[in-house]
């Protein structure tokens, strides 16, 4: 084993490949020195292929910055150091911290040293900054910092990947100069959390062309049709105490409840449908179900059947709204923990007859 041991830094995004940067040999620096570490969170559309992080601004890093995500530092030097006088390599020992900080934050982790949320700082979005953290202890040990995700807003479906940072990190433009104020880029993905739509067969049945060439969806009264909603899981829905969806039409469309289905799921263990007005509720299961779990960063589609009734009106356009409803209505240990987040979609209109769905032959 080397005497000497480079400087790591690591700015891990979730689901791609792990990043180490090495920085020139430690320099001896008084235990009573401090660095500062700068998150910029960014959120993006999809998975992409991550940028190698330098410790300093990067001002092409991409995505959009998020406010409202939660961070917490925790202090692991006693665990990486014990790994690399087990043999492990430095980046070896990174890699195990961060795979067993993946899911949950590991025992030796210890007290929490800070949690700073995102917020809006000097113009940019992201922003949360860790001041004065210690790096020496009082025995000269380099210290070695793991930041972990721990709350964020629901429409995140990838949470960001664990970062682990061991001191001393270096300048890149003067691997000589130690970098007191370091600048990570942790990364989440968004998703639009519900949308909602006809199922395919009741778009062909219920499918009208009219003389514009718009196509609008016109149904009989007593005609059955179906609904698809998806729904964009947050990757902490373990943590969410509320998990449900409302949906509610307008007069004219009646839904059967008892039609309500998710695939892979169970209703009665996973899930419930309570009947609501004319609509239902689908209530889930986040306590004790595993398989509402594992849906963490995922999605889920529920199905179900609704009829046209007498009681809809002519050339009047019929809405079907779902409502999506995560939160926490108590406190959990998790940032902020006790808000809910409502969003809405809108199922395609529904109309019946009126000669404006005639199409001309002419």
């Amino acid at each position: 084993m080397k005497n000497k041991l480079k400087p790591l830094i690591t700015g891990l995004i979730m689901i791609l490949p792990l990043l180490l940067l090495s920085f020139a040999t430690p320099q001896k620096v008084s235990a009573a020195d401090s660095v500062k570490v700068t998150l910029h969170n960014r959120v993006f559309d999809s998975a992409r292929e991550a940028k190698q992080n330098t410790g300093e601004i990067m001002n092409d890093f991409g995505g959009t910055g998020l406010n409202g995500v939660t961070f917490k530092a925790y202090n692991v030097t006693d665990h990486y150091l014990s790994l690399r006088k087990s043999g492990y390599s430095a980046q070896h020992a990174v890699t195990v911290i961060q795979s067993e900080a993946k899911y949950s934050v590991p025992s030796y982790a210890g007290s929490v040293v800070a949690t700073e949320t995102t917020a809006t700082s000097k113009g940019e979005d992201g922003i949360a900054s860790f001041d004065n953290l210690n790096l020496k202890d009082s025995d000269g040990n380099y210290q070695t910092y793991l930041f972990v995700e721990t709350n964020s807003p629901t429409y995140v479906t990838q949470q960001a990947a664990p970062i682990v940072l061991t001191m001393p990190i270096y300048k890149t433009s003067d691997t000589s100069a130690i970098n007191h104020d370091i600048q990570i880029y942790p990364k989440n993905v968004k998703s639009t959390p519900v949308t909602k739509d006809l199922d395919e067969a009741s778009k062909k049945d219920l499918a009208v062309t009219l003389p514009d060439r718009s196509t609008i969806y016109n149904a009989q009264y007593g005609q059955s049709f179906g609904y698809n909603i998806k729904v964009n899981v947050t990757w902490n829905i373990e943590d969410r105490d509320t998990f449900n969806v409302v949906d509610k039409p307008d007069t004219g469309i009646d839904i059967d409840a008892s039609t309500v289905s998710i695939d892979g799921l169970t209703k009665g263990t996973d899930y419930t449908v309570n009947k609501k007005d004319n609509g239902y509720q689908v209530v889930f299961n986040t306590t004790t179900s595993a398989a509402v779990q594992a849906l963490a960063g995922k999605s889920l589609t529920i199905t179900y059947k609704a009829t046209l009734t007498n009681n809809a009106t002519p050339d009047t356009a019929i809405g079907n709204t779902a409502t999506l409803n995560i939160g926490n209505t108590a406190t959990l240990n998790i940032g902020n923990g006790t808000d809910t987040t409502s969003t809405q979609a809108n199922g395609p209109k529904i109309y019946t007859g009126g000669a404006q769905f005639v199409v001309s032959t002419q």
